[in-house]
């Protein structure tokens, strides 16, 4: 059964790349209006030739719905200056550009798709 994710409350998504760990977005629940409005319209169907209809996927809107909803990560390395550095909110200013922007499809899938290569799991919101 799906659930509606709790506003109040922080979601780790653990998207499964093959990883150990694998790594882990951390985003702010989005509100009923926010989840109404990106499953709305983050899909929408075209009609092509000879009466057959395509579903186009604004991945644009995934993406951005990820980046406003993201708050923290972990488990993820990045390369600065030449050296793999764990990725730390706190210490990068371009925390959120260096996640792979297939990653936040995949964490976005679990929005309109119900997963889809993510374990979500909910925790209390941190107070920062």
């Amino acid at each position: 059964m799906a659930r509606v994710p709790d506003p109040s409350k922080q979601l780790e998504l653990v998207i499964d790349i093959g990883d150990d760990p694998n790594p882990v977005l951390i985003l702010k629940g989005p509100t009923d209006e926010e989840l109404d409005k990106f499953e709305r319209n983050v899909t929408k169907t075209v009609s092509k030739r000879h009466n057959k209809e395509e579903t186009v996927v604004n991945y644009d809107m995934m993406k951005s719905f990820i980046d406003d909803h993201l708050v923290g990560c972990e488990d993820i390395e990045v390369v600065i200056d030449g050296e793999y550095v764990t990725l730390d909110p706190k210490v990068h200013e371009d925390w959120k550009s260096r996640i792979p922007v297939t990653w936040k499809y995949t964490a976005a899938s679990h929005f309109c798709s119900g997963g889809g290569g993510v374990h979500a799991r909910e925790q209390e919101a941190k107070n920062s």
